[in-house]
């Protein structure tokens, strides 16, 4: 008679009717214990509708077979005729492989999902992303090379013209300010200027020479004539030369109208802001005393023993552009010296204030040191 046992594990129904009561048996699906009750025989539930059972059954029951002696003890795997419930596990366990192939390809797929659902940049339209590179800095431009220098009209190859040209002042390049005047200085300056008297001039250099300058450009032509002169001389006087001793004032060119305007732009717009607190009767500031003060006088005069002033090369022409540098300040410092025990050191200092203030003033010997001293202290108070 046919019994029927329910797996307390998988809910799953077992034909125990091969079974003797009080034996174990297995599950067939889950392979969990399950115990055959003792009942009596030929009780139980009535048998499932079927034919006769199969021997691959009653081994899958755990029962014998006709004719084998002993229990059959179930294991993992078993052969048989694919009937009955060795058919229902064998259908089970394909069931669960193929849930967790299904699962696997899940979740590939989602992943594949979330990385290829990022939002596309503006303009692909849910498109694939397009790499972008940062196009390279463009490179650098190298520097624009430094102009060259304007040169004057009578560098450039060409003759001066044979007859005045007038309008110099629209020829500049570049707009320049009046050099400024002492206004009661104005009918003295001006008549120095025309009867060509440069000694004048270039004994007061800072009060009369802004009146050169700004008359390089007039259109009153003996007027401009006698500025161009008074330049070229005061260039002389104040050993302002170019290379093999040439005057940077060249008088060929005076009727040229852009001559007049390039020199008037370099020596009122350049020069004298630069060189103006140097000149011989400029005023002397605080801070150009206080400086001149800090000079050790005497050694540096005697560094200029033996002339060669104007020789940059040797130290007496180096320190001779240093105390030129000072301007009038170092005129007393100078001259307090003439009279020094060395000789040498008094005479080096009265060369050198005849070479600053264009004066030919004698150099001192033993007998009238103390003299040439004194007439220079008093020709240097007169300057003030």
């Amino acid at each position: 008679m046919t019994a029927q046992l329910r797996c307390p594990r998988c809910k799953s129904e077992v034909d125990a009717s091969a079974a003797k009561p009080g034996s174990i048996i297995k599950c067939l699906h889950c392979r969990a214990d399950m115990r055959v009750p003792d009942a009596p025989a030929g009780s139980g539930p009535p048998k499932a509708s079927g034919g006769r059972q199969s021997t691959l059954f009653r081994r899958m029951a755990n029962a014998a077979v006709p004719g084998q002696r002993g229990r059959v003890v179930a294991g993992p795997t078993f052969s048989g005729d694919g009937r009955g419930a060795s058919k229902r596990g064998s259908d089970m366990s394909g069931l669960y492989m193929g849930g967790g192939i299904v699962g696997v390809i899940a979740i590939v797929v989602v992943i594949a999902v979330m990385m290829s659902g990022k939002s596309p940049e503006p303009g692909t339209q849910g498109g694939p992303k397009k790499l972008t590179r940062t196009p390279p800095p463009p490179p650098v431009a190298p520097p624009a090379p430094a102009p060259e220098p304007i040169k004057p009209p009578s560098e450039r190859g060409s003759g001066p013209p044979s007859s005045w040209e007038p309008d110099a002042a629209s020829r500049m390049q570049a707009t320049v300010n009046p050099v400024p005047c002492e206004s009661a200085l104005e009918k003295e300056a001006l008549g120095y200027i025309r009867a060509g008297n440069t000694d004048r001039i270039n004994s007061a250099p800072y009060h009369y020479l802004p009146f050169v300058l700004n008359s390089l450009i007039t259109e009153d032509r003996e007027l401009a004539k006698g500025a161009f002169a008074a330049l070229a001389a005061f260039c002389q006087h104040q050993r302002i030369l170019l290379t093999g001793e040439k005057n940077p004032v060249d008088l060929g060119w005076v009727n040229s109208a852009e001559y007049r305007a390039y020199i008037y732009q370099d020596w009122a717009g350049k020069w004298w802001g630069q060189n103006s607190r140097k000149l011989i009767d400029a005023p002397i500031g605080a801070g150009e005393l206080a400086a001149v003060d800090k000079v050790d006088w005497e050694s540096q005069v005697r560094q200029l023993i033996g002339g060669s002033y104007y020789d940059s090369t040797t130290p007496s022409g180096t320190t001779f552009l240093k105390v030129k540098a000072y301007g009038r300040a170092a005129w007393p410092k100078l001259a307090n010296l003439i009279d020094h025990e060395d000789l040498s050191v008094g005479q080096a200092a009265a060369s050198v204030l005849n070479e600053l203030t264009g004066q030919k003033r004698p150099r001192p010997t033993e007998a009238n040191r103390a003299e040439v001293k004194a007439g220079w202290l008093s020709w240097i108070s007169s300057q003030k």
